[in-house]
């Protein structure tokens, strides 16, 4: 995700995702035992559990800041995207050929620059992509495009 990050960005900025878990020591069991019997009374009378590894998440930062409280809708966007794509990456590994992606309405959020890198990522790869200017697939090399107006398709 970071390698990704980077290239979406232009070199620019630099991702990094943390383990945090939600007990100090989470992966030891005796800790995490204690913690659940310390939060047991308070967890039953609110009839949820507290702490444990469904707990547990991830901090992603962008330049060392937390994305999600100093990042851009950009920046949101592209580490989302990178995670997303390494993703396809590992299943790649796994099946032996790239599965396809959907992509929702990625676009608006990110620069020219970023929308580019994006494209070129994409090569090789069945993609299906919304957005709601065909400018911002500048770059791309559509198998199919098709525009929606009035509930009528036509392609492109």
């Amino acid at each position: 995700a970071a390698h990704t990050h980077r290239d979406i960005s232009d070199g620019r900025e630099a991702l990094e995702i943390r383990y945090v878990p939600s007990v100090s020591a989470g992966d030891d069991a005796r800790v995490i035992l204690e913690a659940l019997f310390a939060a047991r009374e308070q967890d039953a009378r609110r009839m949820v559990t507290s702490v444990g590894p469904h707990r547990d998440d991830v901090q992603i930062l962008v330049e060392g800041r937390d994305v999600r409280a100093f990042g851009s809708q950009g920046q949101q966007r592209t580490a989302a995207l990178a995670m997303r794509l390494s993703e396809l990456e590992v299943m790649r590994g796994e099946l032996g050929e790239w599965p396809m992606l959907m992509l929702d309405d990625v676009m608006s959020e990110l620069d020219p620059g970023r929308r580019r890198q994006l494209v070129g990522r994409l090569a090789g790869i069945q993609t299906f992509i919304t957005c709601t200017d065909v400018e911002d697939l500048a770059g791309a090399e559509p198998g199919c495009a098709w525009r929606v107006a009035d509930g009528a398709l036509t392609e492109l």
